[in-house]
């Protein structure tokens, strides 16, 4: 009866290291630097460019042109854009640089790791929270997904519980 109830808390420990190292992983992806490869255009404002123009530029024209010398991480930041502004005039040739400065807003969604770790680890209580506290709606989605997660795992463990105390009882000859 005692190795069962080891075994048991062994398989929880486990579990709890596992859930741990994918929440890390998920945090460290929702916190990774993600800048946007339009960053190195937004000090040319004033100037009127076309993009048929920006995309003959090199970077150290670039770099002249701005007054900055850039980095390795820039001048491939730099390249990216360049590659993304010759794709899109195939379809349109009268684009200007301005027209990336302000890109529209992306429908699409994007993980909150400390949110979906709030909502795995508090369950409802983090989705009320993120409603009082009026979050951003990837937040709150990324709650609920938490939440799911955490109703999931719970479900998983109250299952493994009750199959594992039936499966004891029924092995342990008592007399009735």
């Amino acid at each position: 009866m005692v190795t069962f109830f080891i075994t048991l808390w062994v398989k929880l420990l486990l579990m709890r290291i596992f859930v741990t190292l994918v929440l890390l992983f998920v945090c460290t992806l929702s916190f990774a630097n993600d800048k946007s490869i339009i960053k190195p255009i937004h000090t040319v404002v004033s100037i009127p460019l076309r993009a048929s123009e920006f995309v003959k530029l090199s970077a150290k024209e670039y770099g002249n042109l701005v007054g900055k010398k850039m980095k390795f991480k820039g001048r491939i930041e730099f390249a990216m854009l360049k590659m993304k502004m010759r794709h899109d005039l195939k379809k349109n040739p009268d684009l200007f640089v301005t027209d990336y400065l302000t890109p529209l807003k992306s429908d699409k969604f994007r993980l909150n790791g400390l949110w979906f770790a709030l909502g795995l680890f508090l369950g409802p209580f983090a989705v009320i929270a993120a409603y009082v506290t009026k979050q951003e709606k990837n937040k709150i989605t990324s709650t609920w997904i938490g939440f799911g997660v955490y109703i999931v795992v719970i479900t998983i463990v109250v299952l493994a519980a009750i199959a594992a105390i039936s499966s004891a009882t029924k092995s342990c000859n008592w007399p009735m």
